[in-house]
C-alpha cells in the first residue's frame, strides 16, 4: 500500500520488523500492528529521528487522506475509521483464559452507527462468560458480527446470554447481522447462545449452537420482535432448539419468522423425564406467530419423549411445512411431532410433513 510520505501508516510483523520504509525525522504516522514494540494499537506517533513518541496533537484531531488505488477519498478521521471495523483481538480476546470482557470492549468501540465485529479464527477458540455481545438502542445499530472459520466459543456460564440484540425502543430497533461460529455451551443445558427481545429484522446466519437449554430465542416484553430471519443454523442438544415466548402485557405479534435450510435435534444430554424433555420449537402461551415459513425448519425429536414443535400460543397463516423427522430407527419412545397446548389455535388446515415411528397422529393434545 503506499503511504504518503509526510504522513506514514506503520505496520509492524510478529518479528516487530517494520514492513515499511524507515520514516524520515520530523514526521507522524500511525502504528496498525505491533506485537512486542509497546506501541498502542492505531495509535497516533511522532516519528523525531530515533524513536516513536506520542505528538502534541491528539489522535482524535488528526485527519489523513487515507490512500487507495484510483483516487484520493476524502480526509476523514482516522479513528472514525477504525470504528468501523474493530476485532476482538485488539483487546487481547484469545490470550486469557476469560475473553469476556474483550468481546465486550471490542462492542462499545464499534461507531455508533454501526460496523464489524470481527471474531478472527482461533483454534484454541474463545471462552466467554454471560453478556458477551450486547447490541441494543443505547449502543450500537446496524452492527455485523463476522466470526471467521468455523470458530468456536466456549460458553463458561450457567443462566445467562452469550448474544442479547435487544431494541426496548420499538421506533429505534435496531437491523443486527450475527454470521458464522459454533458455540458450545461447557455445561450441557446451561444457557442461551441467541437472545432476541423487543426488535426485528435481524439475521441470524451460519450458526451452530451445542448444548444450550435455549439455543435461539425471541422473547417480547414490552413490544414485538418481527421479521427475523434464521438461515442454515443447527442446534445440537441442550432443551430448547428455538423458544418463543413474550411477558404478559406484551405485543402477542411475532410476523414473518422465517426459517431458511435449520435443523435441531436431541443428544445424549437433552432430558427425557417428562415434562423435561426436549423440543426443536417451543411456542410460549399467547405468542402469536403470523405469517410465519416453516419449509426450511427440520426438526428431529429422537430421543425418548422428545417434541417436534410444542405449541401453546397461535399460529396464523403459516406458510410451508414444519419437516419432524424421526431419525433414530424407530427406537425413540413416545416422541411427538406436534404438541398442543389447550391454548393452541390456528392449526386446522396446516401442511405439517413428518416421518415420526410410533405416533399415531401428528397433532397430539396435552
Amino acid at each position: 500500500m503506499p503511504t504518503p510520505a509526510n504522513y506514514p501508516i506503520l505496520a509492524y510483523d510478529t518479528q516487530s520488523q517494520l514492513l515499511a520504509d524507515t520514516p524520515a525525522a520530523n514526521t507522524y504516522g500511525v502504528v496498525i500492528q505491533d506485537t512486542n514494540l509497546g506501541l498502542e494499537l492505531n495509535g497516533y506517533y511522532f516519528y523525531n529521528g530515533s524513536s516513536w513518541a506520542l505528538p502534541h496533537t491528539p489522535f482524535a484531531s488528526f485527519q489523513q487522506d487515507l490512500p487507495f488505488f484510483g483516487g484520493t477519498p476524502s480526509a476523514r478521521l482516522l479513528q472514525v475509521k477504525a470504528q468501523e471495523s474493530v476485532s476482538v483481538c485488539d483487546f487481547g480476546a484469545g490470550t486469557t483464559a476469560d475473553d469476556t470482557s474483550a468481546f465486550q470492549s471490542a462492542v462499545l468501540a464499534l461507531a455508533p452507527s454501526g460496523g464489524d465485529l470481527i471474531v478472527p479464527y482461533n483454534p484454541n477458540g474463545y471462552f466467554v462468560g454471560d453478556d458477551a455481545i450486547v447490541l441494543d438502542s443505547s449502543v450500537n445499530f446496524g452492527v455485523h458480527v463476522i466470526i471467521q472459520g468455523g470458530t468456536v466459543i466456549n460458553y463458561t456460564g450457567s443462566t445467562g446470554k452469550v448474544i442479547t440484540i435487544a431494541a426496548n425502543v420499538l421506533s429505534t430497533a435496531p437491523k443486527h447481522r450475527i454470521t458464522g461460529g459454533v458455540f458450545q455451551a461447557q455445561t450441557p443445558g446451561s444457557g442461551t447462545c441467541i437472545w432476541i427481545e423487543d426488535c426485528g429484522s435481524h439475521v441470524i446466519e451460519n450458526v451452530q449452537a451445542y448444548g444450550f437449554e435455549k439455543a435461539f430465542a425471541i422473547h417480547n416484553h414490552l413490544h414485538y420482535s418481527e421479521h427475523n430471519t434464521f438461515m442454515n443454523c443447527r442446534a445440537i442438544g441442550g432443551k430448547f432448539a428455538w423458544w418463543l415466548s413474550m411477558d404478559p402485557g406484551a405485543v402477542r405479534s411475532m410476523a414473518t419468522t422465517t426459517w431458511i435450510a435449520c435443523s435441531a435435534a436431541p443428544d445424549t444430554n437433552s432430558p427425557t423425564t417428562p415434562p423435561n424433555v426436549w423440543y426443536g420449537l417451543f411456542i410460549d402461551s399467547n405468542v402469536s406467530i403470523y405469517r410465519a415459513n416453516f419449509d426450511g425448519l427440520t426438526l428431529f425429536p429422537a430421543t425418548d419423549y422428545a417434541v417436534g414443535m410444542a405449541c401453546n400460543g397461535s399460529i396464523s397463516s403459516a406458510r410451508g411445512k414444519l419437516n419432524c423427522e424421526d431419525n433414530s430407527g424407530g427406537t425413540a419412545a413416545h416422541t411427538a411431532g406436534i404438541l398442543l397446548g389447550p391454548d393452541a389455535t390456528g392449526f386446522s388446515g396446516h401442511d405439517i410433513s413428518s416421518d415420526l415411528r410410533g405416533v399415531t397422529d401428528n397433532y397430539v393434545q396435552s
